[in-house]
């Protein structure tokens, strides 16, 4: 799927002519009468989500937090509808079940894109698009962790001991993220979560340390994800 073309359409839905906005919105619902299939339904359109958040130099693409004045949002901003586009997609498409049934489930090779992709774009985006992105972190967990994630961990640990905040950041979401998935599996799952507690939480803990040293909002966010992570650790 081209990305330009999604992209426009995208920021379509959002134009002040109602005439361009219903065209743009049929657009992404019908991708040609042809093939008669819904846009997020055609090979490439999670691929296409993922370039959108990825990019960070279009100035039609990032996030402002200076411009926001909708719940936080730039209302203009392409990532932030792609994200909740992405989002839908994977609630509806990871698994083929009686609730999504009218929704064509979502190709294995997207799935292994998408879990190879989502978590150095958590790590690289601003904090209104990465709350979006944690939802579809706990989708894919639920249902792929540990056989087809079997990285996960790796790369969670790699966040927390990186250097820089954003990283750190993604690292706390992604533990949190599995320690909630654990809350409601079955006791024979226990030993997997100890080994995961035994690897993370020491450096969980050092870094909660550190952040009670800290004053900013970011920080105290970070905390606040930190000591409910134990929370949730406490009901496994």
């Amino acid at each position: 799927m081209d990305m330009a073309v999604l992209r426009d359409r995208i920021r379509t839905t959002l134009d002040t002519n109602a005439d361009a906005r219903r065209q743009a919105e049929l657009d992404l619902k019908y991708v040609s009468r042809v093939y008669g299939k819904e846009a997020e339904e055609q090979p490439g359109f999670i691929n296409a989500l993922l370039n959108i958040l990825q990019a960070e130099q279009d100035n039609g693409i990032r996030l402002s937090s200076e411009q926001s004045n909708w719940h936080g949002f730039d209302q203009h901003s392409d990532r932030h509808l792609a994200v909740v586009y992405l989002k839908n997609r994977v609630s509806r498409g990871w698994t083929a079940g009686s609730e999504h049934q009218q929704h064509k489930p979502i190709a294995l090779d997207e799935k292994a894109d998408l879990r190879h992709r989502v978590l150095p774009i958590l790590a690289s985006s601003p904090s209104q698009i990465r709350a979006q992105l944690v939802p579809v972190l706990q989708k894919i967990l639920q249902h792929d962790f540990p056989a087809e994630w079997p990285n996960f961990m790796d790369i969670t640990m790699q966040l927390l001991n990186a250097g820089d905040a954003n990283s750190i950041f993604a690292g706390l979401h992604c533990i949190f993220a599995i320690c909630r998935i654990y809350r409601f599996k079955s006791g024979d799952n226990r030993e997997d979560f100890n080994r995961i507690v035994q690897a993370s939480f020491p450096q969980l803990l050092a870094i909660g340390t550190n952040l009670l040293e800290e004053s900013s909002p970011e920080a105290w966010e970070m905390l606040r994800i930190v000591l409910k992570t134990y929370k949730h650790t406490i009901y496994v």
